[in-house]
């Protein structure tokens, strides 16, 4: 059998090439023979190099190790649809996802804010409060061209049905002390509105005095603000006061507030200058406005007219039985 002819690989080396030394032409022996293409084999794929890389080694910047291949992102799971309605919450089947609060305050926000329902306050346990209530702090100027300076407060302690009040009222003309007596007093809610107060005032000013008290306090039909009080005192002495009040609103902080008070007592007294009956009247008319809800100056005019034997003893020390006042002053709380 022939053995089969060497391949040898064609001859591509021009003259101008190898003129330059780039190849070299063949011989003309080697042109005779006859050229058959190479064969072709395909490239084997390189193995992929074992990475030794490690961690430490990177650290020191000797190698790098490759970069985590990246995760695909996670879907955010679809939001279940609130299928809970009111009927099935009220009846405790369900709870829905969100329900709309309604802000609600006391009284003391400075915004438009409702007072909570009755549910709602009810469900507020009984927690301790406490206030304290300026309710005039005034100068007057009368016709007898005296300007005391007149004030009136108030403070209370304790929870929603029982509390432990505290009353003031001072009077001082100058560097004098008028009138000046003191009240402490506990008081129970007997209805909506309505508080039955008892305790013990003590009078300073002009005579020191002390009195058991028994009285009501509290919101009367068409808003009415009432303070009813009697007093028994040493010697079988007895006093009752009366005093309403109405708050006519002419917007949102300013209001017209008419004050009515009575002061009666059982029996003459000399020494204090008041007879038995009705002893005075006094009318007053304010004009108020809220710069904030927690302070409120005011101006307002006051009529103060004496009877029976007050005013008998009004004239022996040639002392007027009526006056017009004009006043000034601020009502505060907190």
């Amino acid at each position: 059998s022939k053995m089969p002819a060497p391949v040898v690989q064609a001859n591509t080396c021009t003259p101008e090439h190898a003129a330059m030394g780039h190849c070299k032409m063949p011989t003309p022996a080697q042109a005779r023979q006859p050229v058959q293409p190479a064969a072709k084999t395909a490239p084997k794929p390189a193995a992929a190099q074992a990475n030794t890389c490690t961690p430490e080694h990177e650290a020191m910047g000797h190698c790098q190790m490759p970069a985590p291949a990246p995760q695909p992102a996670l879907k955010p799971a679809a939001a279940q649809a609130d299928t809970c309605t009111p009927e099935h919450e009220a009846m405790g089947h369900c709870k829905s996802a969100s329900t709309p609060t309604i802000p609600v305050s006391d009284g003391s926000a400075s915004e438009d804010i409702p007072m909570p329902f009755p549910g709602a306050m009810h469900m507020a346990d009984d927690p301790f409060l406490s206030k304290v209530m300026i309710n005039r702090f005034e100068i007057v100027d009368s016709d007898e061209g005296d300007k005391p300076v007149v004030l009136e407060a108030e403070a209370w302690f304790g929870k929603d049905l029982n509390k432990l009040w505290l009353k003031a009222d001072v009077e001082r003309v100058g560097s004098e002390t008028e009138e000046a007596r003191l009240q402490l007093l506990y008081s129970h809610a007997i209805a909506p509105y309505w508080d039955i107060q008892a305790g013990i005032r003590k009078d300073f000013k002009p005579v020191q005095r002390e009195w058991a008290t028994v009285g009501v306090k509290g919101l009367a039909p068409y808003f009415f603000d009432v303070d009813a009080a009697l007093f028994v005192g040493e010697g079988g002495k007895t006093a009752a006061t009366l005093s309403g009040e109405y708050e006519l609103m002419l917007s949102q902080k300013t209001a017209v507030i008419p004050e009515l008070s009575l002061n009666l007592y059982g029996q003459d007294d000399p020494e204090t200058g008041v007879g038995s009956g009705l002893s005075n009247a006094n009318l007053s008319l304010r004009l108020q406005h809220e710069f904030k809800r927690e302070f409120a100056p005011y101006i307002g005019v006051t009529w103060n007219k004496l009877f029976g034997g007050t005013a008998d003893y009004a004239r022996e020390a040639g002392k007027a039985t009526r006056d017009t006042q004009v006043m000034m002053g601020i009502q505060a709380w907190f």
